[in-house]
């Protein structure tokens, strides 16, 4: 999926990259199509047209198994945490060979990429390694090398489970911590953070439904009589 990008010429690039590949499916966001981008697009002019255009960010990421928001500013420090941990591509693929379901990729504008509400929602953050020279890579550049490492990946039948249910879980972690008084000010942070944790694990929907029994069984203990 391609948020925000601003230059046509960037948009068709990735466009004819993802042909070369062998890739289809081409989602934008707030995207700016014109002309230009199927001239840069050459003869993957089809992959644009067909392009789906997402209007719900949020709602979109649920009809994927696993969401990866990519970026070339990695989080060192503890006010960057939005962009941490960092994953490098072959990390990613790792990840998800012999695993079955939907993956995503974001790349984000030309300018600032991503958005930290929307890297908030991703379950993995993927960085391509540079220089600390010049760091950034421009995102028709990145997107051509992160879908080539994962083209390589190995197909599986275990499934996985979907974001959505990745969210619900998430939403079950914040209600059990508000009834043990978790202080309030990490709460955020460390929601973010046990997202990152499972979607680096992958989780399968049979761990997923773990997950659900072992805190029910906490909030039935914590007197709750809706666990």
């Amino acid at each position: 999926m391609l948020a925000g990008l601003k230059f046509p010429g960037n948009i068709g690039l990735i466009a004819r990259t993802m042909k070369n590949l062998g890739y289809r499916n081409l989602y934008l966001y707030n995207c700016n199509i014109s002309k230009k981008a199927y001239i840069w697009a050459s003869h993957a002019g089809d992959i644009l047209k067909n392009a789906r255009n997402v209007t719900d960010f949020s709602s979109f990421l649920n009809e994927f198994n696993l969401v990866a928001g990519t970026t070339g500013i990695v989080g060192k420090t503890p006010d960057r945490h939005m962009r941490m941990p960092v994953r490098t591509p072959e990390e990613l693929r790792e990840m998800i060979s012999g695993r079955s379901g939907k993956l995503l990729v974001i790349f984000g504008r030309e300018d600032y990429g991503l958005t930290n509400e929307e890297l908030e929602k991703c379950d993995v953050i993927v960085s391509i390694p540079t220089s600390p020279e010049y760091p950034v890579m421009n995102v028709a550049l990145s997107a051509g090398i992160i879908l080539y490492v994962l083209g390589k990946h190995r197909q599986g039948d275990v499934p996985v489970a979907k974001h959505e249910e990745i969210d619900l879980l998430m939403n079950f972690f914040e209600d059990l911590l508000l009834k043990i008084n978790y202080p309030s000010h990490k709460l955020p942070k460390t929601i973010l953070m046990l997202r990152r944790i499972f979607g680096r694990a992958v989780l399968t929907e049979r761990e997923i439904q773990t997950m659900y029994g072992v805190i029910r069984k906490i909030r039935k203990r914590l007197g709750d009589q809706n666990g």
